[in-house]
């Protein structure tokens, strides 16, 4: 078969409020409030403070496998502090910072499954909407069992 060389048809815009040396184009700024600013640094630090425990533990052994969420903590708080109390979230692996903006306790963070979900692993597709938690997060695992 002859290999025919393909031309893309589109353009992908790019947008960084940071130049190369890290400066700020302050005209591109996010306007939030400083007190939300304060929240979302300080819940970065927890995620990376649960992070770092977490892969200690899993190196000696004490737990299984754990995802970790180094240098992506800031991604996860800036897409989780847009949504509404009443919006869902479905969070998979290395989300656990998004778990403890939305309420989560941290030692439901380390289960592969919320306690209170252990029970649905089984459960149809059709009853698994009733058993999000009080928080709007639901956990991809009662879908898939």
């Amino acid at each position: 078969m002859p290999r025919t060389p393909l031309e893309p048809r589109f353009q992908v815009e790019y947008l960084s409020i940071l130049d190369a040396e890290g400066n700020l184009d302050a005209s591109l700024e996010p306007k939030l409030p400083a007190g939300d600013l304060k929240r979302i640094y300080r819940a970065m630090l927890l995620g990376r403070r649960l992070d770092e425990r977490m892969v200690r533990l899993q190196r000696q052994g004490r737990i299984g496998t754990f995802a970790p969420i180094k240098g992506q903590e800031a991604s996860q708080l800036g897409s989780v502090y847009t949504l509404r109390p009443t919006d869902w979230m479905v969070p998979s692996f290395r989300e656990t910072a998004a778990m403890l903006w939305r309420g989560w306790p941290i030692e439901n963070c380390a289960l592969p499954l919320p306690p209170s979900s252990r029970r649905l692993a089984r459960a149809t597709p059709s009853r698994c909407q009733a058993h999000v938690d009080r928080r709007g997060c639901a956990r991809l695992g009662l879908w898939t069992a």
